[in-house]
């Protein structure tokens, strides 16, 4: 087992563990004769609204991170891992309801609904997986057309489901007005202080009006909710009983729990069985509440309760909450009013499924085609022009390095590649082969990570180099791989290296005082005075290290041996190479400190230097990019 899952697992249990014990909490609360001061009776089982402000937060900041394909690649991949996996549980939610509502009490079977909530956590880093279990390979012009026809329904139903609530609110409340009956009022402000919501200037508004069947609350908000009655007599037993169902409704906020499931609905519009988990969730919220309501109730009471149901079955439309929504759900209700069953409270039972609900998430992805090689190893760029720098393999927890043989054919076949995007949260760490790559190219130094079934690129010239990682569909050819790397001789380790410069010009291009190494080229090697043949470096090809972008008026040099002559030049080019000059150092104050010219330029230095026996002629190259 690997560490990702591992590591889901101990936080899934950690979240799990702290869930069931809000259940228990939440339910003990309920059942208090008296309430300790400042503390709420009906409280929101769950966070209802953490997956929707999660999803929002993102689609406003990232379009200011990247472009907008990226943005929505990115929230498209989010959302068919989570969206993908609240179709199947509510899909088993359902199939599993008639049991769970035999055993388990209405207020936990109404939590179950809400669980989905909490399935932004599977995006964090800590429940990341190693890779999906399961690939489903889908053309890209497909996946860019479901992206457009999931987004036109997604907006299409929320607009829909929010307009008609809009609509139906302002019906309702266009002829309301305010309850004036001291007797009623007085009744309501009870309501109120029994639930630890004490009134301020008059509290929550209860009001009459013409146009509603059934007792509801309209708002999601505490300044814009109302609770409407219709305009009928009730008995002080049934308005006892009414104002505390719909203030159950108000402290659950079951109106923002509705949203959310409206939400998820809106999310998975093209499944028909989120349709009917819709409607099943919110006959679990009036159960949960009638079951709340008559908490230790006498059979009086419950068939007064039962008369009241049948009596006011009504219209519930939004996202308001009402005493009886329809008469198709009332046979069920009746029942378990009229002759209640034991349940178990379930708190460790949510925390059982809400483990399943986490542990499960993101084993199945789709990949769809990305780009080739060329285009995202390479940023289609000339290979020419890109020089492999390093080649090394994992072995046994530490790096090989190996010498590659033809690497043309290396670029060649990198290049041919065909790179997929995977949607998911995954680390793409892997049990098998690893291979690092690092590259010189006109951007600058990258890295290549390439494992079984996945490349990884980082760009390594940025200041905070954020690692792309794409799909294989097929995995990586090691046979022909391994044909172009041998491991580099075994007298190499004692040859000695070439003199080194190393470069400083500022904090902000040398951060915590890293130096930056000069690309160093041998011209010449001689031994006790003879010219070695061979001895020289290929040359200079693609673009050399330095600094782009940044104000720099001067570079201190480290020579890594000594100077064989006091003396070194530097040609210093313009831009586009049509001028040069040449600076000396015996012109320089501080022959380690070399100023710079005020415009962008290329800078070769040449020096001489003296290992024992043996004389290098060296050049070095470096750039500077002003802003």
């Amino acid at each position: 087992m690997s560490v990702e899952v591992l590591l889901r697992g101990f936080f899934a249990l950690i979240l799990s563990g702290a869930l069931a014990y809000a259940i228990y909490d939440r339910n003990q609360r309920e059942t208090m004769e008296t309430l300790p001061p400042r503390q709420r009776r009906y409280v929101p089982y769950l966070a209802n609204y953490l997956l929707p402000l999660f999803l929002l937060i993102l689609a406003v900041a990232l379009p200011f991170q990247y472009d907008g394909q990226t943005t929505v690649q990115m929230i498209f991949s989010m959302c068919f891992e989570i969206f993908l996996h609240i179709s199947v549980y509510y899909a088993l939610l359902l199939l599993a309801l008639p049991l769970l509502r035999r055993t388990l009490s209405a207020r936990v079977c109404a939590v179950l609904w809400l669980l989905p909530n909490y399935l932004y956590f599977t995006q964090q880093s800590f429940m990341q997986l190693p890779g999906p279990r399961w690939v489903i390979r889908v053309p890209a012009p497909a996946v860019k057309a479901a992206e457009i026809l999931w987004l036109t329904g997604f907006a299409a139903v929320l607009g829909w489901k929010i307009v008609a609530h809009l609509l139906f609110r302002r019906s309702v409340l266009k002829d309301a007005r305010p309850v004036t009956d001291p007797g009623i009022l007085a009744l309501w402000r009870e309501q109120q202080a029994a639930a630890g919501m004490e009134p301020k200037k008059g509290g929550i508004p209860l009001m009459y009006a013409s146009r509603v069947r059934t007792p509801l609350t309209v708002g999601f908000f505490r300044k814009t909710l109302r609770v409407l009655l219709p305009e009928r007599n009730y008995t002080q037993e049934e308005l006892v009983l009414i104002l505390r169902h719909e203030m159950i409704h108000i402290g659950r906020e079951d109106s923002f729990n509705k949203f959310f499931l409206t939400f998820c609905t809106a999310m998975c519009w093209f499944n028909p069985l989120m349709w009917m988990a819709m409607r099943r969730s919110a006959d679990d919220l009036e159960l949960s509440c009638d079951e709340t309501v008559l908490l230790n109730a006498d059979a009086g009471t419950r068939s007064r309760y039962a008369d009241l149901l049948l009596r006011t079955a009504g219209d519930e439309r939004g996202f308001t909450t009402c005493l009886s929504a329809s008469a198709s759900a009332l046979r069920y209700r009746l029942r378990n009013v009229i002759k209640p069953r034991k349940r178990l409270e379930g708190g460790f039972a949510v925390g059982l499924v809400f483990f399943g609900l986490i542990i499960s998430c993101g084993y199945v992805a789709l990949a769809y085609p990305m780009a080739t090689g060329q285009e995202g190893i390479f940023y289609s760029g000339d290979l020419l022009e890109h020089r492999l720098q390093s080649v090394s393999q994992v072995v046994d927890g530490g790096l090989q390095n190996y010498v590659c043989t033809d690497e043309n054919a290396l670029n060649r076949y990198l290049a041919e590649l065909q790179l997929y995007e995977l949607t998911g949260n995954y680390s793409f760490s892997s049990p098998g082969r690893e291979m690092i790559l690092i590259y010189q190219g006109p951007r600058g130094v990258f890295g290549v990570h390439l494992q079984d079934q996945t490349v990884g690129v980082t760009p390594l010239y940025d200041e905070q180099p954020e690692k792309r990682n794409y799909y294989l569909t097929e995995p990586l050819d090691w046979e022909r791989l391994d044909e172009l790397l041998i491991l580099p001789p075994e007298t190499e380790e004692d040859l000695p290296l070439p003199p080194q410069l190393m470069l400083y010009f500022n904090e902000e291009a040398n951060p915590d005082g890293q130096l930056m190494e000069a690309e160093g080229h041998v011209l010449n090697l001689a031994v006790d005075g003879q010219v070695q043949p061979g001895g020289e470096s290929p040359p200079f090809t693609g673009q050399a290290p330095g600094i782009s972008g940044i104000e720099a008026a001067e570079v201190r040099l480290y020579f890594s041996h000594d100077l064989y002559t006091s003396s070194y030049t530097v040609e210093v080019e313009n831009w586009d190479r049509s001028a040069s000059r040449q600076l000396f150092s015996e012109d320089l104050e501080d022959p380690f400190l070399l100023p710079l010219v005020p415009y962008s330029a290329h800078y070769t230095l040449y020096a001489n230097f003296r290992d024992g026996d043996e004389v290098y002629e060296m050049a070095y190259r470096f750039d500077v990019e002003l802003p």
